[in-house]
């Protein structure tokens, strides 16, 4: 239902539920571990009551602005019949944002414009604040990945560094995805390792870079900064240290189905 593995399955070329299906394999027992840390902590609150001044502003604060209505669950229901369905990725991706801005101008009030500034808020400056550096981060991933594990582990790094310099995952997932989609045949490598790698270094780690939307957003609703609820957020990077091992070790790395390598690409 996200935008990002959207983004990043279109960006990939790679069928969307077979590369949610492949991201398990780090987000699965991530959530596990970060499930079981949650209910062993939480017992040291078992006595305790909900509420507080910041969670009561913040309940508040949410209830004035928005107008809570069955119609805003609307857009997650069109996108899970088209998921359903098997439509294309982008089409799909369009259908539920255009019902979710439908559902914000008739719930909410917003107008057109309000909606598109919204959408649109966050793409732009990434590529500005980023020239010259996308050239540095390629020869480096072109110099050392020698195997398949070390491609994947570069390009893992590659993504990291790109992302926390942009701060938005709109602009490093089509610019690192289009760059480095093609090299992963090469290697005997499915692009779904790379889907999954874009998605542990862009959506998991988002949160954590305090320049970041999501990071931003996220460290001012809560009022603590984003390195000092890290430790009570496992999932966030233990998928990055599960998809570092996964690259390391080479188990769970998906090769291509006839096992061959492709082509040799082109200089990029």
């Amino acid at each position: 239902l996200s935008d990002s593995p959207v983004i990043t399955a279109s960006v990939t070329d790679v069928d969307m539920i077979t590369g949610i299906k492949h991201s398990l394999i780090t987000t699965l027992p991530a959530w596990a571990i970060s499930l079981i840390f949650f209910f062993f902590y939480g017992m040291r609150f078992d006595n305790g009551n909900v509420g507080g001044d910041t969670y009561n502003e913040i309940i508040g604060t949410v209830s004035e602005i928005f107008n809570f209505n069955i119609l805003m669950l609307l857009p997650v229901v069109v996108v899970i019949v088209l998921i359903v369905m098997k439509k294309p990725t982008i089409p799909t991706f369009v259908a539920g944002a255009a019902v979710a801005i439908l559902v914000a101008m008739i719930t909410q009030g917003a107008s057109l414009t309000e909606c598109i500034t919204i959408m649109y808020s966050g793409y732009v400056g990434g590529p500005l604040r980023t020239a010259g550096v996308i050239d540095v981060l390629l020869d480096f991933t072109k110099k050392f990945a020698k195997t398949s594990r070390t491609m994947a582990f570069t390009t893992m790094l590659f993504h990291a560094v790109f992302f926390t310099i942009t701060g938005a995952y709109y602009v490093s997932y089509p610019v690192v995805g289009g760059m480095v989609k093609d090299l992963y045949p090469a290697y005997g490598l499915d692009k779904k390792n790379l889907m999954r790698e874009m998605l542990d270094t862009g959506t998991g780690f988002a949160p954590l870079v305090p320049w970041s939307t999501t990071g931003s957003y996220t460290a001012t609703t809560l009022g603590v900064s984003n390195m000092s609820f890290a430790l009570y957020a496992p999932m966030l990077w233990l998928s990055i240290i599960f998809s570092a091992i996964i690259a390391l070790t080479g188990i769970g790395l998906a090769k291509l189905k006839d096992g061959s390598k492709g082509k040799e690409p082109a200089q990029v």
